[in-house]
């Protein structure tokens, strides 16, 4: 196995710079494969028989030893040919920004994804974030989106899930092994600064010579103008949106929020209480703290707050 290329799955999670990541690979991705690594974009992927019969199989309605001759034909569409090892790009592949979707059948999906590629030697990439902040910033982006779900009610539906990243990672690891699945603490991303973020990340894909690649000052400035909504523009949001029927006018408005009423210049939205925050961490230490010693994550769980 260890002879055939190495295709590597970043599979998110949603909200932890996988699109920062993106806009630099795709910024580079001439220069990547050059380097030996080619890259497969989100956009590149996702609409393709091969993403839609995946996403079936993520929510148990197709049967992963089954891979139709429509998604092996569109699977070998975009894939580069060569010798290059690949890394394929998208957050919504194996699960979506709703969270009764939390990567319920992921170990399906990667069975799948294996079974569709078995001249490859596959390989997981996963980012996560603290259970509570990931709650918070999954609903912020699905207001950020024009949805008006209250987030009361939000919250009932993230309870009653399970949201743990040790039975994401396991799931994976069940598939592959857990040599092939690498997990990282999305937090980390301030201690390093997002060029070690990205050059980590580089490293994982078997990169030799990360340190080659840096953030261009166009996605700088980019991701600096993508500020999350402050908690007035939640407000906003919640009370505007449901008022705009024309695409073109929520993007309008997504865009003034963002300009105007952005956590740059105005308090950020504290949707959870401290007792709910203290109660959610409680609930996910035993299996964060588990996480953290199974997988090699490069970080201290506990100064990161996982547990």
């Amino acid at each position: 196995m260890s002879e055939n290329r190495k295709i590597y799955f970043h599979i998110g999670a949603h909200k932890t710079a996988s699109t920062f990541l993106q806009a630099n690979l795709r910024a580079s991705r001439e220069a990547l494969a050059n380097a030996g690594l080619d890259v497969v974009l989100r956009q590149d992927v996702l609409a393709t028989p091969f993403a839609k019969e995946l996403g079936k199989v993520s929510q148990d309605r197709h049967d992963p030893e089954e891979i139709s001759s429509k998604a092996a034909q569109s699977l070998r569409k975009v894939l580069p040919k060569g010798t290059n090892d690949v890394l394929v790009t998208c957050e919504d592949l194996v699960s979506s920004l709703k969270i009764q979707d939390f990567y319920q059948h992921l170990g399906k999906a990667a069975q799948y994804i294996c079974k569709a590629l078995p001249k490859f030697d596959v390989h997981f990439i996963l980012y996560i974030r603290r259970q509570p902040d990931y709650i918070e910033s999954v609903y912020m982006q699905n207001v950020h989106l024009g949805r008006s779900i209250k987030f009361e009610r939000y919250l009932e539906r993230a309870n009653a899930v399970d949201l743990s990243w040790l039975k994401v990672a396991d799931a994976m690891a069940g598939a592959v092994g857990p040599e092939r699945v690498a997990v990282r603490p999305f937090e980390t991303i301030r201690s390093l600064g997002e060029e070690a973020f990205l050059r980590q990340f580089l490293t994982i894909c078997g990169l030799r010579a990360p340190e080659a690649f840096t953030v261009s000052d166009e996605i700088g400035r980019s991701r600096a103008a993508n500020r999350s909504y402050s908690a007035l523009a939640m407000k906003i949001a919640r009370r505007v949106q449901p008022l705009l029927e024309e695409k073109q006018d929520q993007k309008a408005l997504r865009k003034f929020l963002q300009e105007n009423f952005s956590t740059a210049t105005h308090p950020r939205a504290e949707l959870l209480d401290e007792s709910t925050r203290s109660a959610i961490t409680a609930r996910y230490e035993p299996s964060n703290r588990e996480l953290f010693t199974r997988y090699d994550l490069g970080s201290d769980g506990k100064a990161l707050e996982y547990y």
